[in-house]
């Protein structure tokens, strides 16, 4: 009865085809230079900025002062902001995460909300679908210590009206085999290599079959014919029989090689916002390939954008940047020093490409730029980085495209509108097919039962337009709760 319940379920969600789009404007969030307060301030004040959105990233290993930090933000921005915080746990893996290990920082960052009544995009556990971080690990391990995390919020009396819980993915799914580590081998999990078909021939029964076959029977011969030794003649007839044979069947095995994001996405109660990083860039310490917003977000072997937006979430960029060192010569540090120093018309370049690919995506609310430059202008050489900076004070360096990514800012009051969603609203759009599924289920197994079998399903499932028709099914199966009580 169950199989049958949920092969009901399976086919109604191919009738399910409700996207999440936004107006054809965008907005413009800023990380701080070097994570402090004070940075973001010079910024504003110096070239007339107000960023709404402003970005701190906290990882323990730098032991940032995160309490004082927090304890400032309503004396030294308006309140309208809102802050996108990424909290590290550490070098912990996810099992530990899951455990409790971090528990204690996680529960200070949430007091520190609550306390300063702040609004906050809180990130974690981000770029999962790599192998760069510690947290990468199978995905059900994940998940747990995702939900785990997203409780501890709500134990605090935390709510949506003060964090949002962003999973953030990296634009390309890039596990590894080896440890997980900023320098681990990475190998690409698109959709072709996602999964190995074996087939396999299986046993069903022993099926029957009637044949008609032909014998030859031998005619008596006389003693003239045995005498003079004449061959034998026969008589053909035919004659019904009934035979057995075994019956097979042809089932493919999926072989999962590696994971990608969905695999890791908890379900929606527990998703407020999808965010996704990239960055282009050109010479760092050797060379790269460059690519545009649109190549790597749109590329039709990854299907980035098309794949988040399956989520139906509001979908933001929380970690974008482009660098401007290029030359078609081999790597060589004097080179790229004088390239960075004379970078201006290739990187507001850049910039404009990012501005019209953002008005050209509309599904997409907005961004943070990713305002670092962890070379020191260049004259550091570190894996990957290179002059990400679009204002660094320190060198009194500024791309006037950073007017122009600003200016678009008509998003910002739809930004701070998700904070004050109530998802338990009586208004809540759902499924067309919800309700004719939670009628089902109450008529088949009854409220509680009902409700474990889903949660079950949620907890485990990797399909996309699964979890959101059984999340609406359990928000009706939760109502109709209240109703008997």
């Amino acid at each position: 009865m169950l199989k049958k319940t949920f092969s009901y379920i399976i086919f109604l969600i191919s009738l399910t085809t409700i996207s999440f789009s936004f107006t054809n404007a965008y907005v413009f969030g800023i990380k701080s230079f070097d994570n402090t307060i004070e940075n973001i301030q010079k910024i504003e004040s110096k070239y007339n900025f107000d960023f709404p959105v402003i970005a701190f990233i906290f990882d323990p290993r730098f032991e940032w002062d995160i309490t004082q930090t927090l304890n400032s933000f309503n004396d030294k921005f308006w309140k309208e902001k809102i802050y996108h915080i990424t909290l590290s746990p550490n070098n912990y893996s996810a099992k530990q995460v899951s455990e409790w290990v971090f528990d204690q920082q996680y529960k200070k960052f949430f007091q520190l909300i609550k306390e300063n009544n702040l609004k906050v995009i809180f990130r974690t556990m981000h770029e999962m679908n790599g192998g760069r971080y510690p947290w990468w690990s199978n995905p059900d391990t994940f998940k747990k210590a995702w939900i785990h995390v997203r409780n501890l919020s709500r134990e605090m009396l935390l709510d949506q009206h003060n964090i949002l819980f962003d999973m953030s993915v990296n634009h390309w799914d890039m596990p590894t085999k080896s440890t997980p580590s900023q320098t681990a081998p990475l190998i690409n999990c698109d959709q072709k290599n996602k999964f190995t078909e074996i087939e396999h021939q299986i046993f069903v029964s022993t099926g029957q079959k009637t044949e008609i076959i032909e014998k030859r029977i031998p005619i008596t011969q006389s003693k003239l014919d045995k005498l003079l030794n004449r061959p034998i003649k026969y008589n053909t007839i035919q004659e019904t029989i009934q035979t057995e044979y075994p019956i097979y069947k042809t089932e493919i095995e999926k072989k999962q090689n590696c994971y990608t994001f969905e695999d890791y996405y908890p379900w929606n109660k527990y998703v407020d916002i999808l965010w996704v990083t990239f960055y282009n860039w050109w010479k760092a310490w050797y060379n790269r390939h460059r690519l545009l917003p649109e190549q790597i977000l749109i590329d039709k072997n990854w299907n980035t954008l098309s794949r988040l937006k399956s989520f139906k979430k509001p979908i933001f960029i929380d970690e974008v940047a482009t660098t401007a060192v290029r030359y078609p010569w081999d790597y060589k540090q004097s080179t790229s020093i004088q390239s960075y120093q004379n970078d201006y018309n290739l990187k507001n370049q850049r910039l404009l490409s990012l501005k019209d690919f953002m008005l050209k995506t509309p599904e997409i609310l907005g961004m943070i730029y990713f305002n670092v430059d962890y070379t020191q202008g260049l004259t550091q050489r570190m894996i990957w980085e290179a002059d990400r900076a679009i204002i660094n004070l320190n060198a009194n360096k500024f791309y006037n495209a950073s007017y122009d990514l600003y200016n678009n800012q008509s998003n910002r009051t739809k930004l701070l509108n998700l904070f004050n969603t109530n998802t338990n609203t009586t208004n809540k759009t759902l499924d067309k097919n919800a309700k004719p599924l939670a009628d089902l289920l109450l008529e088949r197994f009854g409220v509680e039962e009902s409700k474990k079998r889903i949660e079950l399903i949620l907890l485990k499932s990797r399909s996309v337009a699964l979890n959101n028709l059984l999340d609406d099914v359990l928000y009706l199966l939760k109502t109709a709760w209240k109703e008997q009580k």
